[in-house]
């Protein structure tokens, strides 16, 4: 019976890994453009960072 579950759920799961493999981004591409809202309720979206630098600096590399 546990392996029949198994199974289903392999089944019912196969479809949405395979779209999913289709629409993400290959290596190379523009990541597609998000909202996401940030710890104080403010939007922040992917292109308003568009061509900046990365914003942590070496600090990020210099540590531990």
């Amino acid at each position: 019976m546990r392996r029949l579950r198994i199974l289903l759920f392999a089944l019912c799961l196969l479809p949405t890994l395979a779209a999913a493999a289709e629409t993400a981004p290959q290596v190379g591409q523009m990541a597609p453009g998000f909202k996401l809202q940030d710890q104080n309720g403010h939007w922040k979206s992917l292109a308003q960072y568009r061509g900046e630098k990365d914003r942590r600096g070496d600090a990020a590399s210099r540590s531990g």
